[in-house]
């Protein structure tokens, strides 16, 4: 949401009064709305087993497969669209961060061009811009890039998720 915020504010130009009466309900609406969704079905799934040092989606016991398994049947598939949302959540910053620094290196280029400014002063604020949207956009990457990594190399269940086995 802030995300869309910003590229409403900078790409856009929206007005408050227009992203608060248009944009900021479904701001709210959405990521509540898939957050609720997700943590309820997890319960009639019997999705929210002990997953090494947390309670998260595993299945119980740990390593069961299938039938095997006595809850959380459906847990590896609650856990890919779980990294799914957030995966096309980070890719959507990364558009949107991309699109802002985009306009704004657009807007300095005819801004130079009418003003004659010296090639010297030329793309100083999409430099700026550039290196807070890495910044942004890298911390998102930071912060899921090993779960991911660690959960698709399969390093045991989600159970050993944290090293250690828990039955």
């Amino acid at each position: 949401s802030l995300c869309v915020y910003y590229v409403l504010v900078i790409r856009d130009g929206w007005k408050e009064d227009q992203i608060r009466t248009t944009a900021e309900p479904l701001m709210h609406l959405i990521p509540i709305t898939v957050a609720f969704s997700i943590a309820i079905l997890g319960i009639p799934f019997t999705l929210y087993n002990n997953s090494g040092w947390l309670c998260w989606i595993a299945s119980y016991p740990g390593k069961c497969e299938g039938d095997t398994c006595t809850r959380g049947v459906h847990a590896n598939i609650f856990r890919w669209v779980h990294y799914a949302i957030i995966w096309s959540a980070i890719l959507s910053v990364t558009v949107g961060m991309y699109s802002i620094y985009r306009k704004v290196r657009d807007e300095e280029r005819i801004q130079s061009q009418e003003n004659d400014e010296d090639a010297v002063r030329r793309g100083v604020k999409s430099k700026k811009v550039a290196i807070q949207a890495g910044l942004f956009v890298g911390a998102l990457y930071l912060t899921w890039i090993f779960t991911t990594v660690r959960l698709e190399t399969g390093c045991g269940s989600l159970n050993s998720f944290v090293g250690g086995e828990v039955e």
